[in-house]
């Protein structure tokens, strides 16, 4: 199965700011329930970085007490650079190995621009993968007792 397949799911798990968006915009973001990953793109949509709720607590946790800024601190102090990301044409399983190499929980999902276009949460792509397992081990019984068969 490929990314497309479960791209209606992703999108609605994707939160966009831009580049020069105040830290405090991506975390009102990751307040929602739904959303645990804020994509940051540049003034063409394309993604640069993204910030998940561990990277807006080690950035907050750097400044000094009297440090007050952390409010106003741009989007950009807080994200990671070297996203890892998936297109629409990824099979599942090369997803769940970049998503497992890279000990990820959450993988964007990009236009053939660059642009961000969904979030896919790794149990989603486990539980696709687990349900094509069963179904194919439920074939394999079926072909071998001959069911269907005549």
């Amino acid at each position: 199965m490929l990314v497309q397949h479960m791209l209606a799911e992703a999108r609605k798990r994707l939160a966009t700011i831009s580049v020069d968006a105040p830290l405090a915009e991506a975390a009102r973001l990751l307040s929602y329930e739904h959303l645990n990953l804020v994509a940051v793109c540049n003034q063409d949509g394309k993604l640069i970085g993204v910030i998940s709720d561990s990277d807006i607590v080690h950035c907050v946790s750097a400044c000094h007490p009297e440090c007050r800024r952390a409010c106003t601190l741009g989007a950009e102090a807080a994200m990671t650079r070297e996203v890892i990301a998936c297109t629409l044409e990824d099979s599942l399983r090369e997803v769940w190995a970049k998503m497992k190499d890279h000990d990820l929980r959450h993988l964007p999902v990009l236009d053939e621009a660059g642009g961000p276009i969904g979030i896919l949460f790794a149990r989603d792509v486990l539980r696709v993968l687990l349900e094509e397992a069963q179904i194919e081990e439920q074939d394999l019984k079926d072909y071998f007792l001959g069911l269907g068969y005549h």
